[in-house]
């Protein structure tokens, strides 16, 4: 119900105002109606007044009823009708009601278009026409009625009223429309103005780019390193004077031509798939490569990145590359001038300890054939020439483990091929056996079967296993005991080589692999040692790729483990 006396509200703004003017209107006109009818004086007045709220009601109606096209129709032509059949009916073009035309043609033009506001204002003329002419040469017969101050009252009542509101409600939404039209015309000056701004803005990152492009260009061709610019299908895009002379020519002969179209085949492969890693990832990549260039064989430190467009997807590559070639020479010089300094280190290493361990058994031949040849006594001859026997061998272990070393050192090829570690190491022990046994040591072995196979060195990774085994005799005292065992772990074997022995000292551990390093308990222990036993069995192990780990204690023994991967 409230909603019947609230003037409408449309989406449009226009049809809005309008609409709300003929509801105020609509509820104007029938309130004078109703006084009107009230006080009304003249018999005709009281017919016409029933037929207009009958109008204005009917069309107040069909507009709260949604109807608003057919209410204004209603209204407008209703209204003119009455007015058109009150004047022909009654005093003619004296008819102060004609003057309610202005009326209708102000609502035409608010709620229609311009033609149907043409067409009110010809009928409306026309008919003010025909009263005039009709009236002066007596073709209508008109009545006339007397004057009644009270109808014209509210005649002209309703007129003013009507068009007071009319003025009141379209002047509303013109207000509305100067506020809103300076309001746009501010913002079009703030928005002027901010254009005025970025426009500036732009040349002046124009103007910055210029320079920069300028400026990269001075560089990108003045510079020693050699540049150069591809696309994201390998292509050349830009390419400097320094990178065109390594190539053999001018930047005009590579411009736009391929990786594949100057490099080598191999080259090339390498350089796409690196040029598309880079486009894939996003990321560049520095690295040292060797390439054939004309001048020769060419060292170059390459800096490749990628370019990428304003929405930083990589569109190509800038190569960036650094001739360390001279460089590369100078360190090989330094790389040979320290081997070199290291085999000279180490010869007198070799000498110094050589010349101490060798001269004990040297004394000792010495002094045996010294005695051997003053001496007549066969058991004393045999003794002595036992002696012989056992610093030969020693000055023959010497020998042979300098050769090894040395050619570990030198030499570190290796001739893999498939090697039961079992079966290894039950030859290590029938080998050493005896020797285990002339200390009173307890050999024993603990071997996991079906031990899949390793890829080794047969003869090398024997002399390893061998070396540490032997280790493990020299070093511990009589009734003591040395353990092989091999277990499997997760696709990798195990071999542990446990003694009883005189044990490591934990400063030392680090120490015992290097070459010629005896602890102070071992040389004090064992005389036998060479001191490159546990060296040859690092070189031999490292080769292979496989690990060598140790463990021990003072007085309690050591152990040593070694692993080997069954899979590469």
């Amino acid at each position: 119900m409230r909603s019947f006396w609230t003037a409408p509200k449309l989406e449009d703004e226009y049809q809005t105002f309008g609409y709300r003017v003929l509801h105020y209107s609509l509820l104007l006109f029938i309130g004078i109606a109703v006084v009107s009818l009230i006080f009304s004086e003249s018999s005709v007045q009281r017919i016409f007044t029933p037929t207009v709220i009958l109008l204005f009601g009917a069309s107040y109606l069909l507009l709260h009823t949604n109807r608003y096209k057919w209410a204004s129709r209603l209204f407008l032509g209703g209204f003119w009708s009455i007015i058109t059949l009150a004047a022909f009916s009654l005093n003619g073009i004296r008819n102060s009601g004609l003057n309610a035309y202005v009326v209708v043609i102000i609502f035409a033009s608010i709620l229609f278009e311009a033609r149907i506001v043409i067409l009110f204002t010809v009928l409306s003329l026309l008919s003010g026409l025909v009263l005039m002419i009709g009236e002066t040469q007596g073709w209508l017969p008109l009545r006339t009625t007397p004057f009644y101050i009270t109808d014209r009252l509210f005649m002209q009542t309703a007129i003013f009223t009507a068009t007071g509101l009319l003025l009141t409600l379209a002047s509303r939404p013109l207000q509305s429309g100067i506020t809103r039209l300076r309001a746009n015309e501010q913002i079009l000056t703030d928005r002027n103005q901010a254009l005025e701004k970025e426009v500036q803005e732009r040349k002046r990152i124009e103007t910055t780019l210029r320079e920069s492009e300028r400026n990269y260009r001075l560089l990108f061709e003045n510079t020693s390193l050699s540049c150069a610019l591809y696309d994201d299908h390998e292509r050349v895009i830009l390419l400097n004077d320094v990178a065109a002379e390594d190539l053999g020519g001018k930047p005009a002969d590579f411009i736009g031509k391929s990786l594949h179209d100057f490099f080598p085949p191999n080259e090339a492969e390498s350089a796409s798939r690196l040029h598309k890693q880079i486009m894939q990832t996003g990321e560049g990549i520095l690295l040292e490569i060797v390439v054939m260039l004309p001048r020769g064989k060419t060292y170059v430190l390459l800096n490749m990145q990628p370019i990428h467009d304003a929405n930083g997807v990589a569109v190509g590559i800038q190569s960036i590359g650094t001739d360390i070639t001279e460089r590369k020479r100078a360190e090989q010089q330094r790389f040979e001038l320290n081997v070199a300094k290291e085999r000279a280190d180490f010869l007198k290493e070799f000498l110094n300890t050589v010349s101490h361990d060798i001269k004990t058994p040297l004394s000792t031949i010495n002094t045996s054939i010294y005695l051997l040849e003053r001496s007549a006594d066969p058991n004393y001859r045999q003794q002595k020439l036992e002696q012989l026997k056992e610093q030969t061998k020693l000055l023959d272990k010497y020998i042979q483990d300098i050769l090894t070393i040395s050619r570990l050192d030198h030499l570190p090829q290796i001739n893999r091929q498939e090697v039961d570690v079992n079966a290894l190491l039950q030859e290590i022990t029938q080998q050493l056996h005896s020797g285990a046994e002339k200390k009173q040591l307890n050999l024993v072995t603990e071997l996991t079967d079906s031990l899949p196979v390793i890829m080794a060195d047969n003869d090398q990774f024997k002399r390893a296993l061998v070396n540490l085994v032997e280790n493990a005799v020299n070093y511990t005292p009589a009734g003591g005991k040395v353990s092989i065992r091999s277990t499997f772990e997760t696709e990798t074997i195990v071999i542990e080589v446990r003694d009883t022995g005189i044990g490591i000292d934990k400063d030392e551990l680090p120490r015992i692999f290097e070459q010629f390093y005896r602890t102070e308990k071992g040389r004090s222990f064992s005389q036998s040692g060479t001191g490159l036993g546990l060296a040859i069995v690092k070189k031999i192990i490292d080769i292979h790729g496989f690990t060598i780990d140790v463990e021990s204690s003072l007085g309690e023994g050591t152990r040593f483990t070694i692993r080997m991967p069954t899979k590469a």
